[in-house]
C-alpha cells in the first residue's frame, strides 16, 4: 500500500509540474518495494516514471534503458500503458539522436496497436 501511495504522489508531482519535489526519490522508493514483492506492474510503472523523469531533466542515456525495461515487464503483465510508453521511447530516442531506432519504435508500436485493434494507442503514433 505505502509502495503504491508513492508512486501516485510521484506522479502528481510530475503531471503537475512540480517535479523537483521527491518525485525520484518516491518512485525509487516504490520501486525497491514492488521489487520486494515480486510486483511487476509495480516495478513496470516505477521505472516508467523515473524514465519520465530522467528525460525531463535531459539524461536521456538513462531514460532510455528504463524505458524498454518498463515496457518489457509491462508488456509480461499486459498493462494498457505499453503503445505510450512506447511513444515516449520513440521520442527519448529521437530527442538523443537516434532517429532510426526512434522510428524502428514507431513502426512496431503501430503494428501491435494494429494487431489489437488499440485505436487510441494508434493515435498516440
Amino acid at each position: 500500500m505505502a509502495a503504491s501511495a508513492r508512486i501516485f504522489r510521484a506522479h502528481l508531482y510530475f503531471n503537475s509540474g512540480r517535479s523537483e519535489e521527491g518525485e525520484a526519490a518516491d518512485l525509487a522508493l516504490a520501486l525497491d518495494t514492488f521489487r520486494a514483492v515480486g510486483d511487476r506492474w509495480g516495478v513496470g510503472n516505477c521505472l516508467s516514471g523515473l524514465a519520465e523523469t530522467n528525460a525531463m531533466r535531459g539524461d536521456l542515456r538513462k531514460a532510455v534503458p528504463l524505458m524498454k525495461e518498463a515496457i518489457a515487464l509491462l508488456k509480461e503483465v499486459g498493462a494498457v500503458e505499453t503503445p505510450f510508453l512506447r511513444t515516449r521511447l520513440a521520442v527519448t530516442l529521437s530527442a538523443a539522436g537516434d532517429r532510426e531506432a526512434a522510428e524502428a519504435a514507431l513502426r512496431e508500436t503501430e503494428r501491435l496497436c494494429g494487431a489489437t485493434g488499440d485505436p487510441l494507442g494508434l493515435a498516440g503514433v
